[in-house]
Parts: C-alpha cells; sequence; structure tokens
C-alpha cells in the first residue's frame, strides 16, 4: 500500500502504475508452478471437502442408476492440474447427457440414501444461467452443479465450431430480455428445447450415431469461445483422480481444458469466489465440521 501510494506522490500515473503492476503480476502468473501450489485451509477446506462429500454420493447414486456424468469446469481443472480442489475453487462442477439430466432430480429427491441432500432445477434472476443444484438442508453454501448436454450429428471444423458458437450466442443474448420476465420454469423450458430443436446439427436418422457434443443452451456460455465439441473428445470417458478419489472424466481431458481455458497450465487473470467464508455463522460451521467427520 506504501508502495502505491509514494508511486502516486512521485507523479506516476495510474496507467503506469496499473501496467507495472499487471506486469510484476504476469511474471508471477506464467512462472509459478501451479502444481506446487499448498491447499486451501480453514472454512474455504472445510467447504471443498464437504462438496466433496456431496460429489461422492452423487456419484454413488449415479453408479446404482446406471447415469453417467463426468467431472466439469474447475474441477475437472482441479483434478488434471492437483489431482483435487484448486486452492481457491468454491464449488463442485459434473456435466450429464440430456437423457440423464432431465430424470435426475426427480430420482434423486425420491431415492438419494442422504435425506438432507436435495437436487433442484436453478435459476438465476435473470433466467441466463439454468442448472441442477444439489444443496444440504442444514448447511448453507456447499452445493454442487450439474450441467446439461447435448448430442449433434453434424461434423464441425474448429472454426466452423467457433462460429457456430457466436451463432448460438447471439441467438440467446436476443431472447435475454424476453426470458428475464419468464417465471414459469416449463415455458422456460420449452423456450430452450424449440431453439435446440433449430439447431440444423440435431436432425438425425435412427441409428446415426453423434458426431458432437455440445453445451445445452439453458446454460448462457457467453464467456467461452467454442461450446461444440468433437463426440471423441468427450466419449468414452475415462477416470482421473480427484481428492484421492476416482471420478469419471472427459476422453480428452488436456485437449478440452486447452478448449476452455487456454493456457490452463497458468494462473488466471482474475480470481473470484462465489462466497466470502466470512457467510458462514458459527452453526453452519459446527454442522460443515459434524458432516465432513460422519
Amino acid at each position: 500500500m506504501f508502495g502505491w501510494r509514494f508511486l502516486r506522490l512521485s507523479g506516476y500515473s495510474n496507467r503506469y502504475i496499473y501496467e507495472s503492476v499487471q506486469n510484476v503480476f504476469d511474471y508471477i502468473r506464467f512462472c509459478t508452478d501451479l502444481e506446487k501450489l499448498p491447499p486451501a485451509h480453514g472454512i474455504m477446506r472445510k467447504r471443498q471437502l464437504g462438496m466433496l462429500k456431496i460429489l461422492r454420493t452423487v456419484a454413488d447414486f449415479c453408479k446404482q442408476h446406471n447415469i453417467q456424468f463426468w467431472l466439469e469446469y474447475g474441477t475437472l481443472l482441479g483434478a488434471i492440474r492437483h489431482k483435487g480442489f484448486i486452492s481457491w475453487d468454491d464449488d463442485t462442477d459434473i456435466g450429464m447427457m440430456r437423457e440423464d439430466y432431465e430424470k435426475f432430480v426427480e430420482l434423486f429427491n425420491r431415492e438419494t440414501p442422504d435425506r438432507d441432500l436435495y437436487a433442484e432445477y436453478y435459476s438465476d434472476k435473470n433466467n441466463i444461467y439454468n442448472l441442477i443444484k444439489i444443496y444440504h438442508k442444514n448447511i448453507p453454501n456447499i452445493w454442487l452443479d450439474i450441467f446439461p448436454n447435448d448430442f449433434g450429428y453434424k461434423k464441425f471444423t474448429l472454426d466452423e465450431a467457433i462460429e457456430r458458437t457466436r451463432e448460438i450466442n447471439k441467438y440467446l443474448a436476443k431472447y435475454q430480455n424476453k426470458n428475464k420476465k419468464v417465471k414459469d420454469r416449463a415455458k422456460l423450458q420449452e423456450f430452450f428445447k424449440k431453439a435446440t430443436q433449430q439447431l440444423d446439427f440435431v436432425e438425425h436418422k435412427p441409428e446415426q450415431k453423434p458426431e458432437i457434443v455440445f453445451y445445452g443452451l439453458e446454460y448462457y456460455h457467453a464467456d467461452t469461445d467454442i461450446c461444440i465439441f468433437d463426440y471423441d473428445m468427450f466419449f468414452p470417458l475415462k477416470t482421473t483422480m480427484f481428492e484421492g478419489i476416482e471420478f469419471l472424466c472427459v476422453n480428452k481431458p488436456e485437449l478440452y481444458l486447452t478448449y476452455l481455458y487456454k493456457d490452463y497450465m497458468s494462473l488466471p487473470k482474475n480470481f473470484s469466489m462465489h462466497i466470502d467464508t466470512s457467510a458462514f455463522d458459527l452453526h453452519s460451521i459446527l454442522a460443515l465440521d459434524k458432516y465432513i467427520e460422519e
């Protein structure tokens, strides 16, 4: 702080200060060995262990009911890069294909072995991010996110997939304001279903094999360059270790992470967390401790 104020008093502009600080951060970002970063501690680590327990429960449930899922996004990145949670990651992500995704909520809530867990369809206030979340009834701020995926039946080059992603995002952005006003989940789901059916690469003949996997349209992926991937990048699923436990992941995880994050072995430009650990009160902390220990 003193150094920042000293630079200001010395007559340096905000732009000069920003560029100087950014140069130092870029050096650290590209020279840090992320595989040797220490794990989280304190409440953050307890949250991660609580969410790991949810993930294990879901994995056992899916295996029992022949439902396929795989580690996604930051959870997959943590598995490949750290063999566990990224130090600052405070949620867990998995993906499912549409057939399993649409039957999961009702089935899980009816037959889950842990009655303190429940699944629900979640929408943000603008209906831009729609997915399944699994929560604990007695412990706030731990959860698991489930993202939908669909099959496509037309092969694309990388440039074509990127261009199609732009077209999809433009189409969804066009209806954002209209969808903000929709309160009925069934109507919202019907919109995304019709939008998916309008894609020329979802039509197929019986017995035709999928060529691509693409992200479900109900979750807006404006922050990604691509949401369409070759089928063999995802399937057949393989296994990877996460926090000492074996889970399923996509068939080509390193290539997939490159598509998502480009230089996924470097620190990100921005760090963000969903919940400040100060949001936990004493009752929640004690409940989380008990849940982890059981």
